[in-house]
């Protein structure tokens, strides 16, 4: 799956086991100094680390209160090697691997931290103790044995100490697992309200469940928040919290009704500027909570209402609870188009960053008795988003205008530029759904709703990726993926053939076999989380990853464009199939088709 930092944003590391943050040893400065596990403290900048990419799916780690950099000391491969800071030595020119570090994702939102320079080890506790002890380098632990080799990557939240905060994946649960729960609280007068006090603001943490939100879409798409909008939300929600808790205290039953529609009142007072106005885009991290919030209060006054106004008569009581519904079953209706609209707004704004350009220029130059005029062309697509970007070049002359240097250039970025809006456009989606998950919930919030939701399969297919046109197309099998081989050769270093079983134990074979192969066999209940490689024309390259801390890599690894071909974290994806086409010696494209659930 695909690990999404910003690199100016501060993470608190933490392994599973022992729930303390990695910090320098004794919070001292100097170079050398180890990274040890300790107790926690609140916003405490020796606890806070940056991630910095390196453009090949591995990081760097920056303390910035220190300016020095993570590495593994002595650059050794070694078990028991400590992780020390150190100056930065993999940049401007240097080689320094044991400073790159992968994080491979293991599930429920806990990481492997690779060294890239020591091969099959990952960063643990060792002995899985639980004092102030150095970070260190080992063997893949036992699988059932592993959680002092699983660390989590969360937002630095200055309202907590460092070991509280919650990964996202923890916050999606929460929400999901209040939607579904209102139904059986609201029974209980109060019941559900009282539930997402408990969720949105524990702990007397005033703007704890918001902020981290806010935190976590931040690292996905920073540039879409208004942040005015932002601000504005969270007074408001300041607002709704103080109306619901007096509907909660309030022990005289008679008044308990009026308190309830306060609240409503409340949590309902922004609905034009961010509904109706379709301005949810620009507070996206916090809709999906805001909508849960707003139905669940809703909801606590149709299940509640002959309780909350005991002096109406029955037919009143009557009239008042069908009148309820309606409103509840409108809200519900309204807050689901709210949503799908803002979703269909984020991915065109997402999509707006790729574009396609082209410049040309000429220039002549003397060839024996001739003046040759050269004509060049250069073709780009970019991804003003993050960076990416694929360029192709195409040379020419005058007198020769029958010979071109690379006459399918522009057709190739084209087919980049297609290409790559499909991907962005299924991995961006798959970001949505983790964000805006609670939503497809909301309509079973009706009580008169006879069905339940379940967890329904999502597939997504994330591809191509290389551009070259033609060849023998292959599809992807049913089942799952059972073993991966990758091939290629010394004399063709690129990718050159596949070989994948699927759950039926039969090898299908795409490309040619090579002289060099990397072979991947899962284990029962290992699945792979991560796709990356790199592309030209073909694919160059390749790499696969496992929540069980496996990979296997293969091909031309560093030549071409880079590419990530995995899900966001947050929705647990796996791999359950390949599909591209193949020519010769060549692996043309490659599509990955993922399978992830959710409750629907």
């Amino acid at each position: 799956m695909t690990f999404i930092v910003p690199g100016d944003r501060s993470f608190v590391i933490i392994p599973k086991h022992s729930n303390l943050p990695l910090a320098p040893t004794h919070h001292q400065k100097q170079p050398g100094n180890t990274i040890q596990q300790q107790e926690p403290y609140q916003n405490n900048p020796a606890q806070q680390f940056q991630l910095k990419k390196n453009g090949g799916g591995e990081y760097h780690v920056y303390l910035p209160y220190d300016n020095l950099y993570w590495a593994i000391a002595g650059v050794s491969p070694e078990v028991g090697a400590s992780l020390i800071q150190w100056h930065m030595q993999d940049s401007g020119g240097q080689e320094s691997p044991n400073q790159r570090f992968r994080f491979m994702y293991a599930g429920d939102g806990y990481y492997y931290l690779r060294p890239v320079h020591a091969r099959g080890r990952v960063l643990e506790v060792p002995g899985a103790t639980h004092g102030q002890d150095v970070i260190k380098q080992g063997n893949l632990a036992p699988v059932s044995g592993r959680d002092h080799q699983l660390f989590r990557v969360v937002p630095v939240s200055a309202d907590y100490l460092s070991n509280e905060v919650r990964t996202f994946h923890k916050h999606s649960d929460q929400l999901r697992d209040l939607v579904l729960g209102v139904t059986g609280l609201i029974p209980t007068i109060g019941g559900g309200a009282k539930a997402a006090l408990g969720v949105f603001w524990p702990d007397g943490h005033d703007q704890d469940f918001w902020n981290q939100m806010t935190q976590y879409v931040e690292q996905r798409m920073k540039q879409l928040l208004l942040q005015e909008n932002m601000l504005k939300l969270h007074g408001h929600l300041a607002g709704i919290r103080k109306k619901t808790r007096q509907f909660l205290n309030t022990t005289e039953v008679d008044v308990k009704g009026t308190r309830l529609i306060a609240a409503i009142s409340e949590a309902t007072g922004d609905e034009y500027d961010f509904l109706r106005d379709r301005e949810g885009v620009t507070v996206l991290p916090l809709l999906a909570a805001w909508g849960t919030l707003v139905l669940t209060l809703r909801a606590e006054m149709v299940q509640g209402y002959e309780t909350l106004f005991p002096d109406k008569t029955a037919e009143q009581k009557a009239a008042g609870k069908a009148d309820e519904l309606v409103f509840l079953r409108e809200e519900i209706e309204e807050y689901v188009a709210g949503v799908a609209h803002s979703r269909q707004r984020a991915l065109e704004w997402r999509l707006s960053y790729i574009k396609q350009g082209s410049s040309e220029s000429s220039r002549d130059f003397d060839s024996g008795n001739i003046t040759v005029t050269e004509f060049y062309r250069k073709d780009w697509v970019v991804d003003e988003y993050d960076g990416w970007r694929m360029d192709r070049g195409n040379t020419t002359y005058n007198y020769r205008p029958d010979v071109a240097g690379d006459p399918n250039s522009q057709a190739n970025i084209t087919a980049a530029r297609l290409a790559r809006q499909a991907r962005v456009r299924a991995q961006f989606n798959a970001e949505l759904d983790a964000l805006l998950a609670p939503a497809y919930l909301w309509p079973y919030m009706d009580p008169s709703k006879p069905i339940r939701p379940s967890a329904q399969p999502t597939t997504v297919a994330v591809g191509p990726f290389g551009v070259r046109p033609g060849g023998t197309a292959f599809d992807m099998q049913p089942g799952g993926l059972r073993k991966v081989v990758i091939c290629w050769s010394d004399e063709h270093p690129f990718v050159c053939g596949l070989k994948l079983t699927y759950i039926d134990n039969v090898e299908h074979t795409y490309g040619v076999p090579g002289s060099r192969q990397a072979k991947l066999e899962l284990a029962r209940d290992e699945y792979i989380v991560n796709a990356r490689g790199y592309e030209w024309d073909q694919v160059e390259g390749l790499m696969l990853e496992t929540n069980h801390g496996r990979l296997i890599e293969g091909g031309r690894m560093g030549d071409g464009t880079f590419f990530e071909a995995g899900l966001d974290d947050a929705v647990n994806a796996r791999l359950v199939g390949i599909s591209g086409t193949y020519q010769g010696n060549l692996i043309n494209t490659l599509t990955f088709h993922w399978k992830y659930f959710l409750q629907k």
